[in-house]
């Protein structure tokens, strides 16, 4: 039986999105929304999504 390699970097990402927009929620409940939907209608990939929710979060440190 073969096994499929799995990306760990690509699972560890998917694990941190779901507190990341946590996190947004707290700030901006409309731009967690809007994040949310997006991830959940797949409409961006999970690295896309992390480097976006990553963003997001790194400008409301800045602020």
């Amino acid at each position: 039986m073969k096994k499929h390699p799995i990306d760990k970097t690509i699972v560890q990402k998917r694990a941190q999105i779901r507190k990341m927009l946590v996190e947004i929620s707290y700030n901006d409940e409309q731009l967690a929304i809007q994040l949310l939907r997006q991830w959940v209608e797949e409409q961006v990939p999970v690295t896309k999504m992390y480097e976006v929710l990553k963003s997001h979060l790194r400008e409301k440190q800045a602020i």
